[in-house]
């Protein structure tokens, strides 16, 4: 579960995870345009409205999840390693994180 937000951020919440959800299903569907889309649309809006922490994350998550389904390793690697720099506030957000980056792999 993301932090709670206030103000501006909160009207784009549902976006966001939106974005994120979507890309993961178009990685389940093996599509990677479509998850690339989602994904790189969740990271811009988290930088646009200077969201950082579960919600800055998972879009990196979500970005590495899916250059990983189109194969790009550096890419991949890339945003693994910034979605593991992300600072979490809680430990109970970066658990799930966590969980979720370690069943991405690299493309060889």
């Amino acid at each position: 579960m993301p932090p709670a937000t206030t103000g501006y951020e909160e009207a784009n919440l549902p976006i966001r995870l939106v974005d994120i959800g979507k890309s993961r299903v178009y990685v389940v569907a093996e599509r990677s345009e479509p998850a690339l889309y989602h994904a790189t649309r969740c990271l811009s809006l988290c930088k646009e409205i200077g969201l950082q922490d579960w919600d800055l994350a998972f879009g990196y998550e979500a970005l590495a999840r899916s250059y990983s389904l189109a194969g790009d390793s550096a890419k991949t690697k890339q945003d693994l390693d910034l979605a593991r720099s992300v600072p979490i506030e809680k430990k109970e957000y970066r658990e799930p994180l966590e969980s979720d980056l370690s069943t991405i792999t690299i493309p060889t």
